[in-house]
């Protein structure tokens, strides 16, 4: 709910075609704002020149036994690399 709150301007077939592409992502756990249960999928998305990247954030219960999406949204190339400084690449 919150999400589409908040990106409203996303649709099933974003969250579709992310979540297809998971095995091809870039994985890191997150390391800012003291996170420790966090792990954020960065995806490559569209056709040269035209490339776009997303973050989906999931979150791992405290037993670990449950994971829930947190958030997923396009980003900007610009960002990928501090996030990949703020956390560890897995």
């Amino acid at each position: 709910r919150k999400q589409a709150r908040v990106h409203p301007e996303l649709v099933q077939a974003d969250y579709d075609k992310v979540a297809a592409c998971f095995d091809e992502c870039l994985v890191v756990k997150e390391g800012r704002n003291g996170y420790t249960r966090h792990l954020l999928f960065l995806v490559k998305r569209g056709t040269r020149f035209a490339w776009r990247w997303w973050k989906a954030a999931i979150k791992a219960t405290e037993d670990g036994s449950e994971l829930y999406l947190v958030t997923l949204h396009p980003v900007e190339a610009r960002e990928i690399d501090g996030i990949c400084d703020s956390g560890r690449i897995v």
